[in-house]
């Protein structure tokens, strides 16, 4: 667990995860910014392709739009409902060993 999107960064620098699941309002630098900053590589260390899911309790289309355009995977609403959660991530991991 990170409290910021520029300690999730770290985090991605010095342990290996499997999917990134991101808040977009974090303190400091916000999870639309550090979404972009993996995708960008961001210097070495970041797993480019991580998948990245983005949690958010913005839901109009172009809030979505913005997500999608700054790299993310996967999209999910808040408050989160555990099955769709769960199938959302199912999805892009299972898109991802394709």
């Amino acid at each position: 667990m990170a409290g910021s999107g520029a300690e999730a960064l770290d985090r991605l620098r010095t342990s290996e995860y499997d999917l990134v699941l991101m808040d977009v309002e974090m303190p400091g630098m916000d999870g639309l910014e550090a979404t972009r900053r993996i995708r960008d590589g961001d210097g070495q260390g970041l797993p480019a392709r991580i998948p990245i899911v983005i949690a958010s309790a913005f839901v109009q289309p172009d809030d979505q739009e913005r997500c999608r355009s700054a790299g993310v995977d996967g999209y999910v609403s808040k408050p989160m409902e555990p099955r769709r959660l769960l199938d959302l991530l199912r999805d892009v991991l299972d898109a991802r060993s394709s």
